[in-house]
Order: structure tokens, then sequence, then C-alpha cells
């Protein structure tokens, strides 16, 4: 029996609904997901060396949608390692309620858009089931293409689609060999996020400054520098920034190891990291801040990452998605996600599927002086949705070198 192809593809670019005390409590589950899920992929990625940047929303939305058409154990692994419940319900629930708090956070001051799709070839016939659901709670378009007769010109199509949602950034997601004539559906989330800064960096403070990529080794970057009042919290191993964006719906989040890193201290703090605990540690500092301006554009082929946190058997001829369609076997064939990001005194641009920015404090006196947050060495930076604490964006800069 043919086990049809799958392809999973992330790009890291509204129905009325009244909300309850339920719904927050589902969009909260999906939120506590998608961070967790978020959190263990970059352990995974930061492996490598260089710069990381990450989407785990988009990630955590395609595969959620991916998860509502599985059964048996195919469900149970996607839902272990999504970190959602079973109950396809909740994870609808919480998935419409998330997406509507997103696009809302867009509506205002900054540019931000986040959608889904599904191309499904002409001969291939899902279940009513799942197209309600991927139509409603997932907002999600479905479209029939041509997969077996023309799987070139269906990929073009595709990357077209992606193209205009991330606002021409995101380029090429599908390679030429990433379709095939067996293929049967695509799916697709594309984000796309432009913020500016509530409190611009002047370009004319920007300067050649040293970057420590190591305790060894020095780059030189172009580095912003303001001084201002920003959110801010002091802990033992490291400082963390809260940068606002216009409307002051969505922030980056910065967080920088007191010293330069010999490359575990940056990992451990990403192991460690408790949003709640660093929000609640927040407060309002006037802070001398340097930041380098940065742009990371990358791809990444999630197969074996997903597989290494245990979501294995969807990618194999047992995979079960009768939820999804009870005429064909299918099973996932290739998850990818490309990324960009750029950071200026203007504020941020980012398109899915992220940095990381360390600190230096000056030490206290007796008259105490402006602390000094010096990003001249490897941090984490995350962009946040501030209602939710939902992590859009994620990444490790290391430096432009």
């Amino acid at each position: 029996m043919a086990v049809y192809q799958w392809t999973v593809a992330l790009v890291c670019t509204l129905v009325a609904t009244v909300v309850t005390s339920e719904t927050s409590e589902n969009e909260a589950a999906v939120v506590r997901g998608n961070n967790d899920f978020g959190m263990r992929w970059y352990q995974i990625q930061a492996r490598n060396p260089g710069n990381i940047f990450l989407s785990p929303i988009s990630a955590e939305f395609i595969l959620g949608l991916l998860s509502m058409g599985a059964e048996g154990t195919t469900l149970s692994e996607m839902a272990q390692v999504l970190n959602l419940p079973e109950d396809k319900d909740v994870i609808a629930s919480g998935f419409q309620s998330l997406m509507q708090t997103i696009l809302k956070a867009g509506e205002e001051n900054v540019t931000l858009d986040i959608a889904n799709r599904i191309y499904i070839d002409s001969t291939f016939v899902i279940s009513e089931g799942y197209k309600r659901i991927a139509e409603g709670p997932f907002l999600s378009d479905i479209i029939s293409t041509d997969f077996t007769n023309n799987p070139d010109e269906s990929r073009i199509s595709i990357n077209q689609w992606v193209e205009e949602k991330t606002n021409d950034r995101i380029k090429d997601l599908l390679s030429s060999d990433a379709i095939r004539s067996d293929t049967r559906t695509v799916l697709v989330n594309a984000i796309y996020f432009k913020g500016n800064w509530t409190k611009k960096f002047n370009s004319k403070n920007t300067r050649s400054q040293k970057f420590y990529k190591s305790c060894n080794e020095v780059l030189t970057v172009e580095m912003m520098q303001t001084t201002d009042s920003y959110m801010m919290a002091e802990f033992a191993d490291f400082q963390a920034i809260q940068m606002d964006y216009q409307g002051n719906e969505l922030h980056m989040l910065i967080l920088l190891p007191r010293d330069c890193d010999d490359g575990s201290k940056l990992e451990n703090l990403a192991q460690s990291v408790n949003l709640t605990n660093i929000y609640d540690s927040m407060r309002s500092t006037k802070v001398e801040v340097y930041i380098p301006k940065f742009r990371i554009e990358q791809t990444i082929e999630m197969t074996d990452d997903l597989e290494e946190m245990g979501m294995r058997q969807m990618f194999t001829d047992s995979a079960d998605f009768s939820g999804i369609s009870t005429t064909e076997p299918v099973k996932v064939s290739t998850v990818i996600q490309k990324t960009f990001v750029e950071v200026s005194e203007e504020g941020t641009e980012a398109a899915a599927a992220t940095a990381v920015v360390g600190l230096r404090i000056t030490s206290v006196g007796f008259e105490r002086p402006t602390p000094v947050f010096r990003a001249d060495h490897p941090f984490i930076c995350l962009v946040v949705e501030k209602s939710s604490q939902a992590v859009l964006f994620l990444g490790r800069y290391q430096g432009s070198a």
C-alpha cells in the first residue's frame, strides 16, 4: 500500500468570538506549550555555531493544525512535543483565541500578520470535520492544486504566497526537490512583523565598536546607543531589558550574561529561562543601552530536531492522519522553517518561519551611577506579545561575522 507524502512548511510573516475564562485558560495552555517547545527547540539548534533565529509560534501553529488530524500514537507524540493537551477541542479553542490575540496586537502601530494555508492535490479528499477545524479555529485557506502532474508549478505558487505574506522577506521557501508527484498536501504558516521602537535610537550615535564573540575572539559591529528609561531586571548571572514597540502590545526581551561567554553561560541561561520571574522582577530604570544592529537569515530543515524531541511516527509509514483523510494513507516528508530578522535604530522587522544579547552593569557606588546595558557579547533575544506572553520569535546573536 502506497503511503503518500506530506510536506509541512513554515515561514519564522477573524471571526468574532466571546472570550470566556475557559477560552483564556485554553489560550494560556497553548502559549505555555509554544514557549516550552520554542526553548527546547532553541537548545537543539544552539549546538550549532553562529547566529540563530526561530519562530516558535509559526511552528506551533502549523504543527498544531496538523495534530488536529492525527490519531493514536501519532497524536500522542505530537501533543507531547508541542506540550499540548490531547483534547482537540481544547487545542482548537486555544489556537483560535491566540490567533485573535496576535492579530489584534497588529491592528495599530505595528505590522503583524499571521496566516495559515493548506494546499491539497486535486485527487486528495480531506474530511469535512478536518476542513471545518482548519477553516474555523485556525483560519486556514484550503487551496486545490495539481501536485500529481505539475509539482513544480505548485511549488512556485506556494513560494509566491509566502513571499506575499512576508513582504518579500522569505523567498524560495520550498526548494526544487521539496515537492514531488506523490505529494498530497502542503501546510504552510507565514508570519511577518515590523515594528518601530517606542524609544528609537539616534543613528548619529551608532559607532563601530568591539563585540566579543568569545572571551578570546573580537569582532567589529555597528553598535547603537541610547540613554533612557526601560523596564529592566538584574539577576546574579544576567540582565534583562524590555524594549517596547510602538503601541506597547509587543516588545523585544534581551537576556544578556554579565560576562564574556566561553560557550556555556548563554545556553545555561536558555535552559533556565522563566519569563514570569523575569517580568515580575522588572523595574523602570534609566539605563545606558548599547545594542548592535544586526540581520539574520536562516533556513532550518526541522525533521531531525522534531524526531529528537519525540515526534517520530508522523515521518514513518505507520503515521496515522486518518482524521484528515481516510482515502489515502499519508505521512510527513518535510518540515521546513525559513526566517529573517533585521534590527536597526528604527525598530525590528522579522519574518518566519534570534539573537542573544549580553549585559554588563556598572558597579554600584554611594551615588548610584546610570546602569549600563552593553550587549557587546552574545545574547538571547525574544519578540513577545505582551498580553499572552507568547514568544513569536527567538534567537541568539553571536556577531555578524
